[in-house]
């Protein structure tokens, strides 16, 4: 196949390259490509392949948007094949383009059977839609080389050229905004870290200070504690009852807020249902059998009278044997229920002895250390205030108490009347103190 030339408009440099760089983006699944541009007394100048408008050797031309380079052209980089080429036409209102499909000799075998096709078809496809070839045609098309045709095609020249133009310009404006919002988020990043820089300082003197007044705070409480405790020291009665205090309102608290255990009451639960259920299910078939007997006599009508003994005791005893296990069921829950109860009673009662019981005790140490100098309590006296405290049982009084050795049954008697075999009596009394 033989080299193409097309008829293109005039472009600047910079919008040749931008279109050959999207060519070459476009096969770049299939070649390597790269873009060179000569000028005039410069030379060749390589450009890059994937933003060919930013390659700093050649921003002299594009970025004032000229149209100085003599050519530009786009080479496939395995085989350093040209595949598109831009020539510029200075006397003319077109410039020339040659596509070069003629690669399939450069390929081997297995490409040539693979890409070739593919390759061209996206090659030329590409071209025509880049450089617009079929629209520059059809206007150029039936025109002469008039003095109106020139003017209509340096017009049109024009109209490309403010096209490209502003096709810059919003380039331009678009990256000087995304400059802008970029140096705006730097400085709202600095900001924000000089803030957090400022904050932290702050912090960290608050934090200082706080910990000097706790540390201040700290040592004047354990001052005052120090005099708390040397003054306490000091008044040795004081600190007595206060501990006294202590102790009778922690023993308060736990008599107070004594209950059972969340295990206690789990394990009377499966006691409890089965007493319900067993109550239930009872009940149940005393009713049901006594519905069935109904039924069987209601069906048999007057005959019921000739029925056999045997099968009113079977009728009766479906009936009776429900009920009596109602009954048993029923007559032992309120046995169990009402010892649970007695229990609950009487360990209540008990705990609050204790707490009266306490208080006596707290009572009776006070007076026990109220005792000044030398002086002690009366034996008897502390016998009598501490009688029965603390005892799970009241004890009676002692007159009224059973003797339960011999000893103590003599240590009872008043007196002894004693008969003997031959009918003397003797009599003893014990003498009154």
């Amino acid at each position: 196949m033989s080299d193409k030339h097309f008829k293109i408009q005039k472009l600047s440099d910079r919008s040749i390259a931008i279109a050959l760089g999207k060519i070459g983006s476009a096969i770049g699944a299939y070649r390597p490509t790269h873009i060179v541009a000569h000028f005039e007394h410069i030379g060749e100048v390589r450009l890059d392949a994937l933003t060919p408008e930013n390659t700093p050797a050649a921003q002299f031309s594009f970025s004032i948007d000229s149209s100085i380079a003599d050519y530009l052209i786009l080479y496939d980089s395995q085989t350093n094949c040209q595949l598109v080429k831009v020539t510029r036409q200075t006397d003319a209102y077109f410039d020339n383009a040659t596509l070069t499909t003629d690669i399939a000799g450069r390929l081997s075998g297995s490409e040539r059977d693979e890409i070739y096709r593919p390759l061209i078809a996206t090659l030329s496809s590409n071209f025509m839609r880049e450089f617009r070839v079929a629209e520059f045609a059809a206007s150029m098309r039936d025109q002469s080389d008039t003095e109106w045709e020139r003017y209509r095609s340096a017009q049109l020249s024009i109209l490309n050229s403010l096209q490209e133009t502003s096709e810059r310009v919003l380039v331009t404006t678009t990256k000087a905004i995304a400059d802008s919002k970029a140096l705006q988020e730097a400085e709202y990043l600095s900001l924000r870290k000089k803030l957090e820089d400022e904050v932290s300082k702050t912090e960290m003197e608050l934090r200082t200070l706080y910990e000097s007044k706790m540390h201040e705070l700290n040592a004047r409480e354990e001052e005052l504690d120090q005099k708390l405790a040397n003054y306490n020291t000091h008044e040795a009665l004081y600190v007595a009852r206060k501990k006294a205090e202590e102790q009778l309102t922690q023993l308060k608290s736990w008599l107070t807020n004594s209950s059972l255990t969340k295990e206690t009451v789990a394990k009377r639960r499966p006691v409890f249902f089965t007493y319900v259920v067993a109550i239930g299910v009872s009940i149940g078939f005393a009713v049901w059998y006594s519905f069935q007997g109904y039924q069987v006599a209601t069906a048999l009508g007057r005959e019921v009278i000739n029925m056999p003994w045997w099968q009113w005791v079977a009728i009766t005893f479906k009936a009776v044997v429900p009920i009596a296990a109602f009954t048993t069921f029923a007559i032992y829950f309120m046995r169990w229920e009402g010892a649970w109860a007695r229990q609950h009673a009487e360990e209540e009662l008990r705990l609050r002895s204790r707490m009266i019981d306490i208080g006596r005790s707290t009572w009776l140490l006070e007076a026990v250390r109220d005792q000044k100098g030398g002086d002690k309590v009366d034996p008897a006296l502390l016998a009598e205030l501490s009688k029965n405290l603390f005892a799970d049982h009241v004890s009676t009084d002692s007159a009224d108490q059973h003797p339960t050795t011999l000893t103590d049954f003599v240590e009872k008697l008043s007196s002894l009347r004693l008969r003997t075999p031959d009918g003397t009596e003797i009599e003893a009394s014990r003498a009154k103190k």
